[in-house]
Formats: structure tokens, sequence, C-alpha cells
């Protein structure tokens, strides 16, 4: 029996996105999908950094041309992650893998987001390393296979 069973995945995803801001200093979101062209932005914890991303939590957000879209499309690099860099606003990098529910579907996806000047280089691949392993542990908290 998992946890899945009895807690939302919202509530789930609270340490991992508390992790995820610690590890990168930036904001960490659940995206769970909505539909077939667009998730909502379900659960988040904010960066550390002066300049961040702000919350855009309760927002539905396009899976066309965005990180987070091809993480739960499964269009993902060798490492497990989807990066987009200006895909929704410039200046602003997302690093997004997705989360697998207990039937093996993709039922969302947890990102990093920062802007482009921060999130590259070292800090990048940080961010890459750090998506892929919380979210692979989100999907078999979730009851899903992981990675």
């Amino acid at each position: 029996r998992h946890l899945a069973a009895s807690v939302p995945l919202p509530q789930l995803a609270e340490p991992v996105l508390r992790r995820l801001a610690d590890t990168t200093g930036e904001s960490a979101y659940l995206a769970e999908i909505a539909d077939s062209v667009a998730v909502v932005y379900t659960a988040t914890e904010p960066g550390r950094h002066a300049v961040r991303h702000v919350s855009w939590l309760g927002q539905r957000v396009s899976r066309r041309n965005t990180a987070v879209g091809a993480a739960v499309a499964g269009r993902l690099e060798d490492d497990g992650v989807a990066v987009r860099c200006d895909a929704v606003e410039d200046g602003v990098t997302a690093v997004s893998a997705p989360v697998i529910g207990p039937d093996g579907h993709t039922v969302g996806a947890v990102s990093v987001v920062g802007p482009s000047f921060r999130l590259r280089g070292p800090v990048l691949a940080t961010a890459r390393r750090a998506v892929a392993t919380e979210a692979d542990g989100l999907s078999r908290a979730a009851g899903g296979p992981g990675r």
C-alpha cells in the first residue's frame, strides 16, 4: 500500500519541492495534468534568491513548447529531464521531469524555474540532476514505478 492511496499528490510533493528549492535556490513547482492542452501548478516552494520566479500556484500553463509540457509528454533528454529557455517568458529557464502514478501513466511534473542568467553551466547541471532524482522519488511515493 502506497502513501498515494491516502495522501494527495501536492502534499506528497511538499518535501520534494522544499529540497529542490534548497538545493538549487530556485522556485520549485508541482504541475498536474489538467487536460490535453494544459497543466495546473498545484504546489510550490519559493526560491531562496531575491530575484526569483514568483509563484504560479493555481495557474494553467500550456503543454505546448514548455518544459513541463515536454516532461508530461515524455519528450525527455537522456538524463530524464526537459529544459526550456525563454519558452513561457523571456529570461526564464525551466527544468522539468515527469511524475509517474500507480498505473504507470504520467500524472504531472516537478519543475525548477528561475532566471536564465543563473540557470546555466554547473548550476543548470545541478538542477537537472536534482529535478530528475526528486521526480523519481515523488513517482515512487505516489505508487509509480519510478525510472
